[in-house]
Parts: structure tokens; C-alpha cells; sequence
């Protein structure tokens, strides 16, 4: 089978054409009828879909024009509206978890600190910064019920 040269862009029409007339000939009789019908009914269903498809598409697009970070999840390279959506359900939007601004850890990983502040402590590498609490979780309904 040949390739389009450039990925999700269609032929020319005068390419598929072409194709489909080189094709060979399709079954005809009791099996091309049967075949006819699936196929018919395997269109149906993937214009059922397609259909779909493109509701959760734009309720996606509102939901996702509505947040407050869309503006940032949009802003990524390459980051259409569904991905972006996805992003942002995947990373979430916990403002906790994610400071703003983030606080500056004291040099670069891997790196010592500066030579006067370092005259005056060991000749270590600094230590890792503390991980962020654990803001962003919800108490179970057991542990918020009370007795």
C-alpha cells in the first residue's frame, strides 16, 4: 500500500481515485451481500461515534475555557484544548501543592553554595529542601464523622 507522504493529511482526490480504481474487485453474491451489510452497520456505528466524539470535545473546550488555569495549561507548546484538559486533570489544580512563586531552593542540585558562605560551613553540598505537605488530600468520611 503506498504512504501519504505528509501524516493527517489526506491525498489529492485525484490520488484516491486512482487507488480505488486500482483496487481489485470486491466479493459479489450471498458473501458480498453479507459483507455489505456489516460494513454498512460498522459505518453507522462510527458516525455514532464520530457523532459523540465531537460533543465531549466541546463540552471539554467549555469546561476547560472556564478554569482558572487555562490560561497556563493552554500556553504549553504543542498543547491543544484537549490536551491541555488533559494535562490539568492529570497534574490537577491544587494550589497548595504548587506555591506561587515556588520557593528558590539555596544553589543548583549538584552544585556548592557561594565561596563566602561556604568559608563559614563545612564543604558539603547543601541539604534537599523539606517536601511540601500534603495539602491537597481530602479526609475520608470515615474520619470526619463524629461520634
Amino acid at each position: 500500500m503506498k504512504t501519504i507522504a505528509v501524516r493527517g493529511r489526506p491525498a489529492p482526490a485525484s490520488v484516491l481515485c486512482a487507488r480505488l480504481r486500482a483496487a481489485p474487485p470486491g466479493v459479489t453474491g450471498q458473501d458480498g451481500t453479507a459483507q455489505a451489510g456489516i460494513t454498512a452497520a460498522l459505518t453507522a456505528t462510527l458516525a455514532v461515534l464520530a457523532a459523540q466524539i465531537k460533543i465531549l470535545e466541546t463540552q471539554i473546550t467549555a469546561q476547560l475555557a472556564t478554569h482558572p488555569d487555562a490560561r497556563i495549561f493552554t500556553s504549553l507548546p504543542r498543547a491543544g484544548t484537549l490536551r491541555a484538559a488533559r494535562l490539568l486533570a492529570e497534574i490537577g489544580d491544587c494550589r497548595s501543592r504548587f506555591p506561587d512563586p515556588p520557593p528558590s531552593p539555596p544553589c543548583t542540585p549538584g552544585s556548592y553554595p557561594p565561596a563566602a558562605a561556604n568559608a563559614a560551613s563545612s564543604n558539603s553540598p547543601p541539604a534537599s529542601p523539606p517536601a511540601p505537605p500534603s495539602a491537597c488530600t481530602t479526609p475520608s468520611p470515615a474520619s470526619t464523622t463524629e461520634t
